[in-house]
């Protein structure tokens, strides 16, 4: 079944659902007082009957659709979730989600105002992330090009992006930071949405080791980077790590093998 919500409709579908939050969807009633939330459930679910999604009975018992409730089931109440971030340079962003519970899986797509909610296959999973990159090839960069840089000197570069004049004493202080002038480039690229930015998180509340899992890149015709987590004396930093399309679609594969779906069917082992 391919149903289309809004926000506040999936929030309030999820609290029927007995679901205290909708991972990987913004909070839509944040900031509203206790009267304005039950003046919107009042439009929601006028809204929802208009749609088919739901029906009031004769003693005016609002009752959602079986199979609506069904798909939000497995997305409110899921074991483990994806969630896909493609943000290409000069087109519109790309947000996938998708919610694994109880041998089902769910595919959430962001669609200007509203979300696509469809079933899904295993096999497809892999192809339905990668298809949405649109990876800029270039040279091969250095194997062993690599670079940590504290958080707070990257929030200082993006902050310098917005003014044109300071882009040269941006690079010099990347510079500083032990980056190659190909790394500094890419970097503030990445920092200044001149580049793709690509990221897939994996979250399994079933696993103890493997609970969260991510793969970040940031994709331009100087090259590619990936992003992974660090720390310069306790201080939260990124470390790049030169990365091609190749090496991005086997983590994709590992990652999606840890979480149980196998990297040459897609089938759930």
């Amino acid at each position: 079944m391919r149903i289309e919500l809004n926000i506040r409709e999936i929030l309030y579908l999820s609290a029927l659902a007995g679901a205290a939050e909708f991972m990987g969807i913004p909070d839509g009633f944040y900031g509203m007082d206790e009267l304005e939330i039950q003046q919107e459930i009042m439009k929601i679910q006028s809204d929802l009957e208009k749609q088919g999604y739901a029906q009031t009975d004769f003693d005016g018992n609002f009752k959602p659709d079986t199979e609506v409730m069904k798909v939000i089931r497995v997305c409110a109440l899921c074991e483990k979730y994806i969630f896909v971030d493609n943000i290409s340079a000069g087109s519109n962003p790309v947000k996938l989600l998708f919610y694994f519970c109880g041998g089902e899986i769910i595919k959430v797509k962001e669609m200007s105002d509203k979300y696509e909610l469809s079933p899904a296959d295993p096999e497809d999973i892999n192809h339905s992330i990668l298809e949405h990159l649109n990876w800029v090839s270039q040279a091969e960069g250095t194997a062993g090009d690599r670079v940590i840089i504290p958080q707070n000197l990257l929030a200082q570069v993006k902050a310098s992006t917005e003014n044109e004049f300071s882009g040269e004493a941006s690079l010099e202080e990347l510079y500083k930071a032990g980056c190659s002038n190909t790394l500094a480039k890419i970097i503030y690229s990445g920092l200044s949405g001149a580049s793709n930015y690509y990221s897939v998180i994996i979250v399994d509340f079933n696993s103890e080791e493997n609970d969260v899992l991510s793969i970040m890149a940031v994709n331009s015709k100087n090259g590619s980077l990936e992003l992974i987590p660090a720390a310069i004396d306790e201080e939260e930093a990124v470390e790049f790590r030169m990365i091609n399309y190749g090496t991005f679609k086997n983590k994709l594969t590992d990652a999606l093998t840890l979480i149980g779906i196998s990297g040459s069917s897609g089938e759930f082992i």
